[in-house]
């Protein structure tokens, strides 16, 4: 496997790093591959849940009425 990625020029008009900022914004405006929200949205819930972030409630106290 090469050190780098190399896209095929045919096949990839653009592509470089973007902050978590840029992504959110791109992916509002920008075409993507079908599937790009989707990851995006595990890659949130893998981040927030290895922060810390993902608080957890007594039962009876969940997100919604599909929890606890």
């Amino acid at each position: 496997m090469p050190d780098a990625a190399v896209p095929d020029p045919d096949e990839v008009a653009w592509h470089g790093w973007l902050t978590e900022r840029e992504l959110r914004s791109a992916l509002q405006e920008w075409r993507f591959t079908p599937d790009s929200h989707a990851a995006f949205s595990r890659y949130l819930a893998f981040m927030a849940a290895q922060s810390g972030s993902a608080i957890e409630r007594p039962p009876g106290q969940g997100a919604g009425p599909d929890h606890d």
